[in-house]
């Protein structure tokens, strides 16, 4: 890909034609704004669950819904993950079989619970990425607890500072 291409695909700005002046520095630039949220899964979730705790609910509705409500014309998606351990046999029974169904599960509990509070239900999306995107190796207890967790992006106007 050229530069220019790439230009146009961080930035959504077309490139000087040849031969031509180009355009004033951060013209026709469409920036939007991103704030990012990150929740640890163990505080969202009991111990082996896809639904929200009592503690996990108050820790949305204090510090997450506050910042969420209100926005029209934001695009809102809440990432799931998990760790590399296999899921139980009590999930297995609930139709959970695997990392990646847990971790939608997951986003998607937290994302019926925001629109239940307020949050704009046409802006809001949930996706499960499973044990892949680690932030940290997978090979002690307190690394495991760091990759189960929710990220809550926000793009575009009025995205709220992090």
């Amino acid at each position: 890909m050229r530069v220019a291409e790439q230009l146009r695909c961080a930035t959504g700005a077309e490139p000087a034609a040849p031969g031509t002046e180009p355009a004033a520095p951060g013209a026709g630039l469409r920036l939007q704004r991103e704030a990012s949220f990150v929740e640890a899964g163990d505080l969202l979730f009991p111990e082996g669950g896809y639904q929200l705790s009592a503690a996990g609910k108050a820790e949305l509705s204090n510090n997450i819904v506050p910042k969420l409500t209100g926005l029209q014309n934001a695009k809102i998606v809440v990432y799931g993950y998990t760790d590399n351990l296999p899921v139980g046999a009590p999930l297995k029974r609930a139709g959970i079989n695997d990392n990646l169904t847990l971790s939608s599960r997951r986003a998607g509990d937290v994302v019926t619970y925001l629109v239940s509070q307020g949050v704009n239900p046409n802006i809001i999306s949930a996706k499960g990425f499973g044990n892949t995107h680690p932030v940290a190796p997978n090979d002690t207890p307190a690394d495991r607890a760091k990759n189960r967790r929710i990220e809550i992006t926000v793009q575009g106007p009025g995205a709220p500072g992090a």
